[in-house]
């Protein structure tokens, strides 16, 4: 629940991955697992009905996600969703917004007890040589659960200065990520299976720690401006204000915990 995947040029640059056939052994050891897709997964377990099996056929009719909002202008496009269902005891909440080219990602963890959030994409494209400051190889591989055993070139390390992480992608455009990360938070990238939706399957994760979590991403294609700057605050309520700075102008979106939709000038409150 609440994946995305993203297409430029008519070339999907964000890919949702599959292997094996329905009766495959790496349908539910890999297809199946939430670490495949691209969205969160907590305590590198997947989501309900899966959970930490590779039983391919898991069922429940109870689990689902929830449309929140949908909002649409000539300037602005709006998707908001969340599930109660995918995590016991856990909210996991996404809001995308697009504005011209430039696609705003705030993704909520919500839980009274605290676990491990893996926000993952993976991006058919190969990593910009030092995107990633402070890089270290890891041994082994991604993770021990179902669907990390898959990935290995594990590497840790952070966004760059410019706070940038850059990818040349197949659509033979840049994709360039700017996160907005906390100090605890971890960035990990790590090879896997290739299959026959992808060229490349990069993964790329922020991991953080703790009850209440918020992503911020911001996604632009081609080259950004030199001013271009990203930045995030969460307020005790748990609203999200997204500050964007480029090409001399700035755009700040303010994402509410309980969700609403306000317009004044150049600022919108989602």
């Amino acid at each position: 629940k609440l994946s995305i995947i993203v297409q430029i040029n008519g070339e999907f640059v964000v890919v949702d991955l599959k292997l094996g056939g329905y009766g495959g052994d790496l349908y539910g050891g890999f297809t199946k697992q939430t670490m495949t897709h691209n969205t969160v997964v907590v305590d590198e377990i997947a989501q309900a009905p899966q959970g930490d099996t590779d039983y391919a056929w898991a069922v429940d009719e109870s689990v689902h996600g929830e449309p929140v909002l949908f909002y649409a202008t000539d300037e602005i496009k709006a998707a908001r969703a969340r599930s109660t269902t995918v995590y016991e005891g856990v909210v996991v909440d996404r809001t995308l917004v697009m504005v011209d080219s430039m696609l705003i990602d705030i993704y909520r963890c919500r839980s009274e007890d605290e676990h491990q959030y893996d926000y993952v994409l993976h991006i058919d494209g190969e990593l910009a040589a030092e995107s990633l400051a402070d890089a270290e190889a890891l041994e082994g591989p991604l993770g021990e659960k179902f669907g990390y055993l898959l990935y290995d070139n594990v590497v840790q390390g952070s966004a760059g200065d410019d706070g940038v992480i850059q990818y040349t992608t197949v659509a033979d455009v840049t994709m360039n990520l700017h996160p907005v990360l906390s100090d605890e938070a971890t960035v990990l990238t790590a090879d896997g299976p290739v299959s026959k939706s992808a060229t490349h399957n990069s993964a790329i994760l922020f991991r953080e720690s703790g009850k209440d979590v918020n992503f911020v991403n911001v996604m632009t294609f081609g080259d950004d401006p030199a001013d271009m700057d990203v930045a995030a605050t969460t307020d005790a309520e748990g609203n999200v204000t997204v500050t964007i700075t480029r090409d001399g102008e700035t755009l700040t979106l303010v994402s509410t915990e309980a969700c609403n939709v306000t317009v004044v000038d150049n600022d919108t409150v989602l």
